[in-house]
């Protein structure tokens, strides 16, 4: 007996009588697979070739850590993807908030006013006017009744029930 490995050494061992470990960076039988991107440089798995231990390096993944990450499908682009468009967002929703309390104290600076009167089913839109003239309606070329005519309270039904006019 020669103390020698006649069928080879076990996977992780190397030497004549098989009793040495791989050489850092070298795993499996006879040594001759080369270990992949363990985290942190860390030697992997003489057996295996495994960094089960402490896991892969950046966009390495696998058992052997020998399988690169493509960059499309690495995580910290849809992090800074998704960051920018919140803030992109966030901006958008700022500038229009500024922008319409902006137009809202510019109208009240210039004294716009806007009168709607609504009666009934009719939206009547007078004219606008400022706050240094007087406001008009368009209708001043109405002329008041003068005439003092005294009428009985009456009511009278319009006939399609949409209301009743009381008329005095």
């Amino acid at each position: 007996m020669t103390g020698d490995c006649i069928n080879g050494c076990l996977p992780g061992k190397i030497g004549s009588n098989c009793s040495k470990d791989c050489e850092e960076g070298s795993y499996g039988e006879n040594c001759n697979m080369r270990c992949g991107n363990c985290f942190d440089e860390t030697p992997c798995d003489v057996i295996t070739g495994s960094c089960t231990l402490v896991g892969c390096a950046d966009f390495f993944q696998g058992l052997t850590c020998h399988q690169r990450i493509p960059p499309s499908s690495s995580p910290v682009i849809y992090i800074v993807i998704s960051i920018f468009c919140g803030v992109l967002g966030t901006a958008a929703a700022f500038l229009t908030y500024y922008f319409y309390k902006k137009s809202r104290q510019m109208n009240k600076q210039n004294g716009e006013v806007v009168l709607h009167c609504v009666d009934g089913d009719k939206d009547i839109n007078p004219t606008s006017s400022t706050t240094n003239d007087a406001v008009t309606t368009g209708y001043g070329d109405i002329t008041s009744n003068t005439h003092n005519v005294d009428y009985e309270n009456q009511l009278f039904d319009t006939g399609d029930n949409t209301r009743n006019v009381l008329v005095h």
